[in-house]
This record gives structure tokens, C-alpha cells and sequence, in this order.
């Protein structure tokens, strides 16, 4: 019984730390004198389709799963 807690908890934290790890990654690539021009009235997909064109988004996918 024990075991198969503590498998479960293991697995858990992994998990836990894989996630964290991907949350607190920095996804762009914007240097600390660089800026990324975005008009007045974009939508999220525009935004997303602006850092993509200007190649400052490194993983659009973590982007938009932390975004929402």
C-alpha cells in the first residue's frame, strides 16, 4: 500500500517539476534594448502571428497554454 503511495506522490512531483519547468522558461527572445511593435486593436492570434514574424517567440505552444 505504502508503495504504491509513494510511486503515486514520485510521480506526481516529476510531473509537477516538468510543468513548472516549462512554465518559467523564458518563451521570447526579446533582447533588453530590442521591443516588438503591436497596433492598437490585435487580437491574441495577431499578437501571436507578430512575435512569430519578428522571430521572438521560442515555443508558441507554452505561449499560448500560459497566455490563457
Amino acid at each position: 500500500m505504502w508503495t504504491a503511495v509513494g510511486i503515486l506522490v514520485l510521480i506526481v512531483v516529476v510531473f509537477g517539476f516538468f510543468i513548472l519547468k516549462r512554465l518559467y522558461t523564458p518563451n521570447t527572445l526579446v533582447k533588453d534594448d530590442g521591443y516588438v511593435f503591436v497596433p492598437t486593436g490585435s487580437s491574441f492570434d495577431d499578437v501571436v502571428r507578430i512575435l512569430k514574424a519578428e522571430q521572438v517567440l521560442r515555443d508558441e505552444e507554452t505561449f499560448r497554454w500560459t497566455a490563457v
